[in-house]
């Protein structure tokens, strides 16, 4: 079985920057550039292969920047992704769309530090599409403007952290078809200088929610929406 690493290369112009099939150990690719490409990383295979790794990869593609069938480990980190219109004939784009075919799900999929923009592309736009997958982790993320941020189909478990943020995204996160809530909105419209603290705790004692910041005293508000109260 093969192994493919790609460290400091660059592919331009082209209709998929790596294309990988059949069967292989894994594909890495680390300092990489992909520019005005259809396709910037296209892996998939007919049986279930194991890892992708990327780290500091930049992509600009027109239908899909990284799409992966049948992997089962898969850890994006530090990367930069967005559309092109090298291509025109292309009516839906989506930084990121990751399935397998068949019962046998995607293991783990980790996404970290990574930036998603749909730029000026005017079709229907996705950040991250992931079907069948057991467990879903992003951390740390920011989704320019678009359609969808995340779409889940058919994921067991997924984590998404709160430094996840969402820039004019009309619908941040779907699960099964359905909208979805992000558990928690970090809003950094304004220069915080009072905040919250959550504080755990061991065995026997209480965890913490509390105010912090640079006044002597500072209250706590809960706002409820619409004409409810809390």
């Amino acid at each position: 079985m093969l192994e493919f690493n790609y460290i400091s290369v660059a592919f331009y112009l082209l209709q998929n920057g790596v294309k990988v099939g059949g069967t292989s150990e894994g594909l890495t690719l680390s300092e990489v550039a992909i520019v005005s490409v259809r396709n910037g990383i296209n892996a998939q295979s007919s049986g279930y292969e194991p890892w992708l790794a990327l780290s500091n990869v930049h992509i600009n593609a027109t239908e899909r920047c990284i799409k992966t069938v049948n992997r089962s480990e898969i850890t994006i980190n530090n990367c930069l992704l967005y559309a092109t219109s090298a291509f025109s004939d292309t009516t839906d784009w989506a930084a990121i769309e990751i399935g397998s075919s068949g019962a046998v799900q995607t293991t783990y999929v980790q996404i970290n530090n990574t930036q998603l923009n749909k730029s000026s592309f005017t079709g229907a736009t996705s950040g991250i599409i992931i079907n069948n997958a057991q467990w879903v982790e992003i951390n740390n993320c920011i989704f320019g403007p678009m359609g969808v941020g995340i779409a889940l189909t058919s994921v067991t478990n997924y984590k998404l952290s709160p430094n996840t943020l969402f820039n004019n995204v009309t619908s941040p996160l779907t699960v099964d078809g359905l909208p979805c809530s992000v558990l928690l909105n970090m809003d950094y419209s304004v220069k915080p200088q009072n905040a919250f603290t959550i504080q755990g705790a061991v065995s026997g004692f209480s965890p913490v929610f509390s105010v912090t910041g640079v006044d002597t005293n500072i209250g706590l508000n809960i706002s409820a929406k619409g004409e409810c109260t809390c």
